[in-house]
């Protein structure tokens, strides 16, 4: 299947000459397109407009016939991960980290879209292959719905749940008592994933080993090749906020 891009080309009447196809990056001129039995040929650049949208990027076959792209749309099927654990495992590392080539990674996603209905139908329309949720809060968000994306693959960052309370309460500012009932009841929630065997386990104390983070990275991206000078860049970031984080409480920024 062939990632097949479509682009006006116009002249100076606002007629389309021939159209630019893009077939996996490599360009040509046809006069005419057949996509999905319909018939396209010259037309305005305001019609095109109208067009654009559903014919710009398609993945499926296409053939060449006298100057005519057949194309055949194929939609491919999304690959929906998540990544979660309790809060401060580092889900918005992983959004990043996870965040490249084929695939996309959104942190906390619910609370830029309002709901998983928004998110579900914005992602489906996006050209990425696979589409991550990194969030600690899932097992006791009511409204999030494993079903709804399908047989997504997860990972559960386990971690200390003191050591998570006292990273939690510092890094909001929150008192002691508030992050403990917030973490006991994300811990309660992980703890019936796990039991009804959902997601690969990971332990939050191995994150610095190379190998631990690729496990995870095959589990989320079986098809992408593991990039280990991407870990190393953002294992030094994390290094470096760290460093920064302790100077500024020693007062030495």
């Amino acid at each position: 299947m062939a990632k097949i891009q479509i682009r006006y080309n116009s002249k100076s009447d606002g007629v389309t000459d021939k159209w630019m196809v893009y077939v996996d990056d490599t360009a040509f001129l046809f006069n005419d397109i057949l996509l999905d039995g319909k018939f396209y040929t010259e037309i305005t650049m305001a019609e095109y407009g109208e067009l654009k949208h559903n014919i710009s990027t398609v993945h499926g076959s296409i053939s060449f016939n006298d100057g005519l792209a057949v194309i055949t749309n194929q939609p491919r099927k999304k690959q929906y991960y998540i990544i979660t654990g309790l809060p401060r495992s580092r889900t918005a590392w992983f959004s990043g980290l996870l965040s490249t080539g084929r695939s996309i990674c959104f942190h906390e996603p619910k609370s830029q879209f309002g709901s998983w209905d928004n998110f579900y139908d914005y992602t489906q329309a996006l050209d990425y292959d696979f589409i991550g949720i990194s969030d600690s809060s899932l097992s006791i968000d009511p409204d999030f719905k494993l079903e709804k994306f399908g047989n997504a693959k997860m990972v559960i960052i386990l971690r200390n749940a003191d050591d998570a309370i006292d990273s939690f309460s510092d890094f909001l500012g929150l008192p002691i008592t508030e992050s403990t009932d917030l973490i006991s009841s994300i811990t309660r929630g992980l703890a019936k994933w796990i039991d009804r065997g959902l997601g690969t386990i990971a332990d939050y104390d191995s994150l610095n080993h190379e190998s631990v983070i690729k496990e995870i990275w095959q589990v989320c991206l079986p098809d992408i090749t593991f990039e280990p000078t991407r870990v190393m860049i953002f294992q030094n970031l994390l290094i470096n906020q760290h460093i920064e984080k302790a100077l500024t409480r020693a007062g030495l920024t």
